[in-house]
């Protein structure tokens, strides 16, 4: 008789832990899930590739800002690792690195056969407008 009284409450205790066990793991799932990140169901169509453009001279002009680029970001990366000079100026460099920018831009406008559709691949709103006006 005393065992099964015992019997009884171990078997209580094992439902009541079995419940709280399904409770913290209901609760850790949906914490996971809220957690997660969110997928992105929007994905832009994949574009071909800029043909070249065949001119010598606009490769070359296209290298020429490429390079320029380079030396600019390089500049704007020296420049900002030094904490007082960020301090300081940390719009201006803000600007170096518009200006690396829009110097990657041209030069896949200035290289490509179609540079209206170059022109239209622009991500920066002002610099397609300024290029497209009449």
């Amino acid at each position: 008789m005393i065992l099964n009284a015992f019997r009884k409450v171990d078997e209580d205790q094992a439902r009541a832990q079995a419940r709280v066990d399904a409770i913290v793991s209901a609760a850790r799932a949906k914490s996971a899930a809220a957690e997660a990140p969110k997928r992105n169901v929007y994905r832009a169509p994949e574009q071909l590739p800029l043909v070249p453009s065949l001119d010598p001279l606009d490769q070359r002009i296209q290298e020429e800002l490429a390079h320029t680029r380079r030396m600019v970001e390089a500049l704007g990366d020296e420049l900002s690792n030094d904490p007082i000079l960020l301090m300081r100026y940390q719009t201006s460099l803000q600007s170096i690195d518009l200006m690396a920018q829009i110097l990657g831009h041209l030069a896949c406008v200035i290289g490509s056969e179609d540079r209206d559709e170059a022109i239209d691949r622009i991500g920066m709103a002002s610099l397609k407008a300024r290029l497209k006006r009449s």
